[in-house]
């Protein structure tokens, strides 16, 4: 069994009501929704608080989980929800299933993404979307900035750097039992599922979501 849980609080600081936000004339959630049923995934479950959530994701297609004000909160993590989700409507779901956890501020999600990383749970890793970096990258300790991933006395060619990738946090993807047992996404070994860069827009902020628009109208997405 392959199940879909795509958290959706109501509550949101930096966009208001972000996740009824639309991008080409439908809401993240219904994106996210649409997606994850033309997947393999057999039931698509949104956890949520809020009742217009809960509305749109009905109409839409998705079961709905009735979220806990505890678990709605912006110090809530989304491993606790996705085990609230398990306690309260996994009691049959059966030790092989498999879940694949959506989120619904990333637009362009695609079907193939999901399936992808769900290939990879039923083979005992945890499949998530990430895409490829070529980054030089410097970080600030005691006030001296330092580099992580390079040598500060030469420059290294991209063709000769390491493969580096960076979740999306798009989709991840991992059997139930190994979810259960570490209680956090990573429970197993990580299997990356390269997606498209110029689609792995994660709507955090306004500029997010007017890029994301830009990108769905020029690409008909």
């Amino acid at each position: 069994m392959k199940i879909g849980i795509i958290p959706a609080r109501g509550g949101s600081k930096g966009i208001i009501g972000k996740n009824l936000q639309k991008v080409g004339g439908r809401t993240l959630i219904e994106r996210a929704i649409s997606s994850a049923i033309d997947s393999d995934l057999d039931t698509v479950i949104v956890s949520t608080d809020s009742d217009e959530i809960r509305s749109v994701s009905e109409q839409a297609g998705a079961i709905i989980h009735h979220r806990s004000q505890i678990n709605s909160t912006d110090s809530a993590s989304s491993e606790a929800v996705l085990l609230e989700v398990i306690e309260d409507l996994g009691k049959d779901w059966g030790e092989d299933a498999t879940v694949g956890f959506i989120q619904a501020t990333s637009p362009f999600i695609n079907r193939a993404t999901i399936d992808e990383c769900l290939n990879f749970a039923e083979k005992g890793y945890v499949g998530f979307s990430a895409r490829k970096a070529h980054f030089s990258l410097w970080r600030l300790d005691s006030e001296i900035w330092r580099p992580v991933n390079h040598p500060s006395n030469s420059r290294i060619r991209r063709q000769d750097s390491p493969l580096e990738v960076i979740e999306t946090g798009a989709v991840y993807a991992f059997k139930l039992s190994d979810f259960i047992n570490a209680r956090y996404r990573f429970c197993a070994e990580a299997k990356p599922v390269y997606v498209d860069p110029f689609y792995d827009i994660e709507i955090d902020a306004i500029e997010d979501l007017y890029l994301a628009n830009l990108l769905a109208e020029e690409k008909d997405l």
